[in-house]
């Protein structure tokens, strides 16, 4: 992964009764000598956790920038849908730069994927699935 860029996918859904639950996060890295972060063109899917090691971050920094990205997309999304309703997920993908600061880079609100994580963190996956087919998606990957 070294010298690849990268991105932090956010997973956020509502819960059936209203409330928005971080329900997981993908690493996306980008192929050699791609500027972009595309699973499909060549890049790889990583766990927060298998970042945090490739990066030699410790597993308590790790678990700091868990509960900071959880926080931040929660943010996101009450802030969002108070401007928006209707809106059962998002994906918001988020970078650190090089002094560790915390950028926003995208949010996605019309069906962002997690099909990705059926093989690399099957009991995220089969959450945000879950989650999705109570509010009506009808693919839920």
């Amino acid at each position: 992964m070294k010298d690849r860029p990268y991105d932090i996918r956010a997973m956020v859904q509502r819960k059936p009764k209203g409330s928005w639950v971080c329900t997981g996060f993908m690493v996306k890295v980008g192929g050699r000598n791609k500027i972009v972060t595309k699973y499909y063109q060549g890049g790889a899917i990583y766990t927060l956790k298998m970042l945090g090691a490739e990066q030699g971050i410790s597993s308590k920094k790790t678990a700091g920038r868990v509960r900071k990205l959880t926080d931040t997309a929660l943010q996101i999304s009450n802030v969002l849908s108070k401007h928006r309703s209707g809106r059962h997920e998002l994906g918001i993908d988020f970078a650190y730069d090089k002094k560790g600061h915390l950028w926003v880079l995208e949010v996605n609100s019309s069906h962002p994927q997690f099909h990705p994580l059926k093989r690399l963190d099957p009991p995220a996956y089969k959450k945000m699935k879950r989650l999705a087919a109570s509010y009506g998606r009808r693919e839920a990957t």
